[in-house]
């Protein structure tokens, strides 16, 4: 049996109305169509609910302690300011990839005019030569004593030797600077070619570096017949192997910090 209010109680079997009320009568039966009540045939004891061990106090914990029941103590996070965002500590670079170092403006892509067959001094920027300011600024930073630059043939078949290696050591022994850079290539560049690099070549690869070879020394043939016959008789050298890409087009960098491709247009 349970209690309705304003006096109605209902038992299991059938409702016993006791101190009939209308009020009272009229808000059964909205509350029967409303809700479906349903009573148990067998008696449930329910267990009173209690708290975890970490929580639970014995009555002589409860009478010593003085403050009340908390729970452990949260770890607390301050609300972030965009303001003042978290300062993390650097990371450390892996021994494996150190730090780039960066280029100097004058060997980026197209930044020069400048023909690799040319002297160096031929260089400029603009309308005007490179001065000797800017050529003995570091050629990248921060310095390094040493560079090596790779300089890939340009064959249309694979080559079993498909480029070289020019190093660049400092001439201030301190650190390598942007003439030091043009002065090893144009060096390196005018080095022959070995009769194994030449003969490694495909029959039109062959064909593309002969006519190079003769371009280069035919353009001295009209304003300069000493330079004319001294170059043709040194043989073929490595710009050669260009195959006529011959302008220089500035440094690009590899995975290892002292390492650089020679890019040419």
């Amino acid at each position: 049996m349970f209690y309705l209010g304003g006096g109605t109680y209902v038992t299991n079997s059938r409702p016993c109305l006791y101190k009939i009320c209308p009020r009272s009568y009229y808000c059964f039966l909205n509350n029967m169509a409303l809700k479906k009540v349903r009573f148990a045939y067998a008696n449930t004891y329910h267990r009173p609910y209690s708290l975890p061990p970490h929580l639970s106090h014995s009555a002589s914990t409860l009478t010593s302690s003085l403050g009340p029941v908390t729970p452990p103590n949260a770890p607390v996070h301050l609300p972030y300011d965009p303001r003042y965002p978290p300062k993390y500590p650097p990371k450390a670079h892996s021994a494996r990839y150190p730090p780039r170092p960066k280029l100097h403006r004058y060997l980026a892509p197209n930044a020069i005019l400048w023909a690799l067959g040319d002297h160096h001094s031929a260089a400029s920027r603009g309308r005007g030569r490179l001065s000797e300011t800017t050529l003995f600024d570091p050629a990248c930073d921060p310095p390094l004593p040493v560079i090596h630059i790779f300089i890939h043939m340009r064959v249309s078949f694979p080559h079993p030797h498909p480029f070289w290696t020019c190093e660049v050591r400092a001439s201030n022994r301190r650190y390598v600077n942007v003439l030091d850079v043009l002065q090893s290539l144009y060096k390196f560049l005018r080095g022959n070619v070995t009769q194994l690099e030449f003969n490694a070549l495909s029959d039109g690869d062959r064909m593309v570096a002969t006519q190079a070879y003769q371009s280069r020394y035919r353009r001295h043939q009209h304003h300069d017949h000493d330079a004319y016959l001294s170059e043709k008789s040194r043989g073929m050298k490595r710009i050669d192997f260009l195959m006529g890409h011959t302008r220089f087009a500035g440094l690009s960098e590899r995975r290892q910090p002292h390492e650089f491709d020679l890019q040419v247009t």
